[in-house]
């Protein structure tokens, strides 16, 4: 029995390792692309962590670090928030699946990390939350406290998308869907995003309730 625990941690370990790695891998491929294309350009590559994939890739590398160190069980709701983590990245997973992969073909080493950031890092983050759950015990308040960044970024993607006209993807693009069809846009990703949590936090419950049973 003590081998089979062992065997597990190690086993945990290593897929936090790799996803921090891989989560790495896509973003410096990303950004250094964007940056030596000609003419060189430093700024050009950095200004990509405008976009939410981006960040949410980086949100993961951040937290998966400190899982790695064991820094996350000092803190019940850091501990927790692997859920706000995790619900993060499958917003990455669905809203390109669904709405961006049909008009967006890279190729190259874009292509490479396109598939890196918006596939198999999102699945990986999904097997490692469901696969090593540690008796988490969610509540409503938690799905609150993820959602802070989504809406921190809906509103940054806003004040930008009114300074340069910019609004960064095409079903926020004001020009071509309009006020109601932004409001519209922003009210069902609200909506994603807290069934996504209610799912995640179900899910546990009831696995574990299946653990114990």
């Amino acid at each position: 029995m003590y081998g089979i625990i062992v065997l597990g941690d190690v086993m945990k370990k290593n897929i936090e390792l790799i996803i921090i790695l891989l989560a790495l891998a896509g973003l410096i491929i990303n950004v250094s692309v964007s940056t030596f294309e000609v003419p060189i350009n430093l700024g050009r590559g950095l200004a990509l962590f405008r976009y939410y994939t981006l960040q949410s890739n980086l949100i993961a590398i951040v937290y998966f670090i400190l899982l790695y160190f064991g820094i996350t069980k000092r803190n019940n709701t850091l501990h927790k928030f692997v859920g706000g983590v995790t619900v993060y990245i499958t917003i990455t997973l669905i809203i390109f699946a669904i709405m961006l992969a049909p008009t967006y073909h890279p190729t190259g080493w874009n292509q490479v990390s396109n598939i890196v950031a918006h596939y198999i890092v999102p699945i990986l983050v999904l097997f490692y939350f469901f696969y090593f759950r540690d008796n988490y015990k969610f509540t409503p308040k938690d799905s609150l406290i993820w959602i802070i960044y989504p809406v921190l970024y809906v509103v940054f993607m806003l004040a930008y998308g009114m300074i340069t006209k910019d609004f960064l993807y095409p079903f926020f693009q004001v020009s071509e869907v309009g006020i109601n069809g932004l409001i519209i846009t922003i009210t069902m990703l609200i909506f994603v995003f807290f069934m996504l949590s209610f799912l995640v936090m179900k899910t546990v419950s009831l696995l574990e309730k299946q653990k114990t049973t």
